[in-house]
């Protein structure tokens, strides 16, 4: 019985340390928007503080589904802190600096109501004036896309404008450096926004 409360008090300790190392990887990095991030802070705050709560309940019925549930959640903390570290490095990061993770957007025409996530782009064309293979590697990852690279702003809209692209990929400083004049700032929207892992 009691070797039963300390791998039950075991499965609680390793969620907590995942809970915090996984929350420092969504503070750190940021691949979600903070909306995203801040509920599931939140949602995995409530349940480890649930588990606490059930760990210390007397019917070891409700006690067992609390251990149960706090092991499963430690597989999924456990799958996405791997799954965040392999595609950032963040945990090696913290430490030695090495790399630095900008924003990246992805914008589609607004008249356009097909390509409303990612996932629609697939086997579809975006453009980009960033000319680097990181952009290419990290959207590989996700679908299917072919990536084009443009020399300037002006050729990016005609190609959006044109359908030779269906959408365009920018970081913050380049969207910003654009004149509001400009149609690609007016006529798109976006539809998703991650950081991409770069070398320092």
């Amino acid at each position: 019985m009691i070797k039963k409360y300390i791998l039950a008090s075991l499965n609680i300790i390793i969620f907590f340390i995942s809970l915090i190392i996984y929350i420092i990887g969504l503070l750190y990095i940021k691949p979600f928007t903070s909306l995203k991030s801040i509920i599931i802070i939140i949602s995995l705050t409530a349940i480890f503080i649930s588990s606490i709560i059930l760990y210390f309940n007397k019917k070891i019925k409700l006690y067992n589904i609390g251990i149960f549930i706090t092991f499963l959640l430690n597989i999924i903390l456990i799958y996405n802190i791997i799954d965040l570290n392999i595609k950032y490095s963040y945990i090696n990061n913290l430490f030695t600096n090495k790399y630095e993770y900008i924003e990246y957007t992805i914008y589609v025409q607004k008249k356009n109501v097909i390509y409303s996530d990612i996932s629609k782009l697939n086997n579809k064309k975006i453009g980009t004036i960033s000319n680097n293979k990181n952009i290419n590697a990290y959207l590989n990852n996700i679908i299917n896309i072919e990536c084009i690279n443009y020399d300037n702003i002006d050729d990016l809209t005609y190609a959006i404008e044109n359908g030779i692209v269906q959408s365009v990929i920018l970081n913050k400083k380049e969207y910003e450096s654009i004149p509001d004049n400009k149609a690609i700032k007016h006529k798109t929207r976006d539809i998703y926004t991650s950081k991409i892992k770069y070398n320092k």
